[in-house]
């Protein structure tokens, strides 16, 4: 039912059983940050894709005005995906700062999905803040749920 931690909180030794709520927020905070990657990625291929049919659309070869905002947004795609990885290994291995990590890519990415959000949506800035908001809030849940140093294997007693 929940996750086992070695600690010495009010002066008990051995195992304690993680609370049911804190274990439920790590999920949810490792569900959260592995679609940040599986999105992150996703807008590395939509943008791939999307300046193939641009460059393909022109008829001489264009220049880096053109090309630079794929770039761009690519780049943005992988820093996205980077990120989440370093902070689901925080979380899954029990590290404190895999949440704060979670919390530190949400606020990066806020004013980008906004301004993805703005050709699709007359409200991208109150999506994008709701959104970014709720995620560094998990980020933030996670951090304090994840105790001091490392929540150990359950089966390295």
């Amino acid at each position: 039912m929940g996750e086992w931690e070695r600690g010495e909180d009010a002066g008990r030794r051995g195992l304690m059983r993680r609370e049911p709520v804190a274990v439920a927020i790590l999920y949810v905070a490792r569900v959260v940050t592995v679609l940040m990657i599986i999105g992150g990625l996703g807008l590395v291929v939509w943008m791939h894709l999307w300046s193939q049919e641009v460059i393909a659309a022109y008829p001489a070869k264009p220049d880096n005005d053109v090309t630079r905002g794929f770039f761009i947004g690519m780049a943005g795609g992988l820093g996205i995906a980077g990120l989440s990885v370093v902070a689901l290994m925080g979380l899954t291995h029990g590290r404190r700062w895999g949440g704060l990590v979670d919390v530190f890519q949400w606020a990066v990415i806020w004013l980008p999905f906004a301004f993805g959000l703005r050709q699709f949506s007359s409200d991208a800035f109150a999506i994008s803040t709701a959104v970014s908001l709720t995620g560094a809030l998990v980020g933030g849940l996670a951090f304090v749920a994840t105790r001091r140093g490392r929540i150990a294997e359950a089966g390295s007693a």
